[in-house]
């Protein structure tokens, strides 16, 4: 268990890192992460699919008892739709106000960033740096939680050596699983 507390970091003693995003990342990295991986490099097997992986490593700047989300599942869209869900919900207006968690520099960040890479998308678009880079089953297109930009393009996949250590620890093997790996 220390191999899975160095990897997800939880002896991390930081304001923007708490025990619930170790183990939302971990139960992220074994439903999604991890099989969606894997599952991008064997669709890019067949010469018929061309399969590109992107990943959403940006999460809300606030997780706390009472809003409306325990993990980030859906934050990208709801920075597409400009975090309207979160203006209009009553109950989460109740613990903290949205401009609070939802304005921030990294939050529009995302946002813009998050649009401008569908508008290029759907326009054929896509800058030459990403699409030099971005190669199929080759590389990741990953939307960070950084100010500036947010956007790269890593080489592989992301969450390659947790992947690893959750496959070899036979942490991967439950019924879906089991199907694409």
């Amino acid at each position: 268990m220390s191999d899975l507390g160095k990897l997800y970091n939880f002896y991390r003693d930081s304001d923007d890192w708490w025990p619930q995003i170790s183990f939302d990342t971990i139960v992220t990295d074994i439903r999604t992460t991890c099989i969606n991986n894997h599952l991008v490099r064997a669709m890019n097997r067949n010469k018929m699919i061309t399969a590109y992986r992107l990943y959403f490593k940006n999460r809300p700047d606030y997780i706390g008892c009472g809003t409306p989300w325990s993990a980030v599942h859906g934050w990208d869209s709801e920075a597409l739709f400009d975090y309207k869900y979160m203006e209009t919900d009553r109950n989460y207006k109740n613990v903290i106000p949205p401009s609070t968690v939802l304005r921030s520099t990294k939050q529009t960040s995302f946002r813009d960033n998050i649009r401008r890479f569908v508008k290029e998308v759907c326009f054929g678009e896509v800058s030459e740096e990403v699409s030099r880079k971005w190669k199929p089953g080759k590389a990741t297109l990953v939307f960070g939680n950084e100010e500036d930009s947010g956007m790269k393009v890593i080489p592989g996949n992301p969450q390659r050596g947790q992947c690893a250590f959750l496959r070899e620890e036979n942490l991967l093997k439950f019924w879906l699983a089991e199907l694409v790996l």
